[in-house]
């Protein structure tokens, strides 16, 4: 996730900033498969936190298909709804009228999506 700049000749100043441009989410991952067949519709749901940015919340809750193409390999389909809380530091406002010294403020964004997902299982 890049940082966006307000770019005024001879001086950036940055919309919003992060500790880290990559988010790394640690979470838990529980699926059901409903069936044992060739075809399996399954349930799956993946729910934890990120470790960097101090950002909040990540959740993936999807439906989907198990295709088997052999004993022990499998393409999968599914459908889904992520949502994550991410926090930026954003401008705030200029604090000097000699400078271009400005301030900053932590905000909290929630972003939400829907997924489709294609794997192989092997």
């Amino acid at each position: 996730m890049p940082s966006y700049t307000y770019k005024i000749p001879d001086m950036d100043i940055p919309f919003d900033t992060r500790e880290s441009q990559v988010e790394i989410p640690v979470f838990a991952n529980l699926r059901c498969n409903f069936t044992k067949g060739k075809i399996a519709p399954f349930a799956d749901i993946k729910a934890g936190t990120y470790v960097t940015n101090n950002s909040g919340l990540y959740a993936n809750l999807s439906v989907g298909c198990r295709i088997a193409t052999s004993s022990k390999q499998a393409i999968n389909v599914s459908v889904g709804y992520t949502t994550e809380k991410l926090e930026f530091q954003e401008f705030d406002r200029f604090t000097s009228y000699a400078s271009i010294a400005y301030s900053t403020k932590d905000i909290k964004y929630d972003a939400t999506g829907i997924s489709i997902k294609v794997g192989y299982e092997f």
